[in-house]
C-alpha cells in the first residue's frame, strides 16, 4: 500500500485505533509536522528472516525442513538455515 500523504495513512490507523483521543491525535500530527514537515518519509518494510524466525518458533522443534520448507514457501535449504538458527 503506498499513499503519497502521510495524513491520510495516518487516518487510516486512526479508524482502527479506538482508544487515542482526539487531543492526542491532533498533538501526534502536529509533532510529525513539525520534526518532518516537507520530508519524504521512510518507512522500512518487515524483515522476511525476522517473520520466518518467528513462525518457525510456533512450529516447534519437531518440525522437520520439508516440513518447515512448505509452510514457510522457502527452499529446503532455507528451511534447515532458518532451523540452524532458531537454535
Amino acid at each position: 500500500m503506498s499513499t503519497d500523504n502521510l495524513f491520510l495513512f495516518l487516518d487510516m490507523i486512526r479508524a482502527e485505533l479506538q482508544g487515542v483521543s482526539d487531543d492526542d491525535w491532533e498533538r501526534f500530527k502536529r509533532s510529525i509536522s513539525e520534526h518532518a514537515g516537507g520530508s519524504r518519509l521512510y518507512v522500512p518494510a518487515r524483515s522476511r528472516k525476522r517473520d520466518h524466525l518467528d513462525q518457525l518458533a510456533k512450529l516447534g522443534a519437531e518440525a522437520d525442513a520439508q516440513e518447515i520448507s512448505r509452510l514457510l514457501g522457502v527452499s529446503v535449504r532455507q528451511a534447515q538455515r532458518l532451523k540452524r538458527l532458531r537454535g
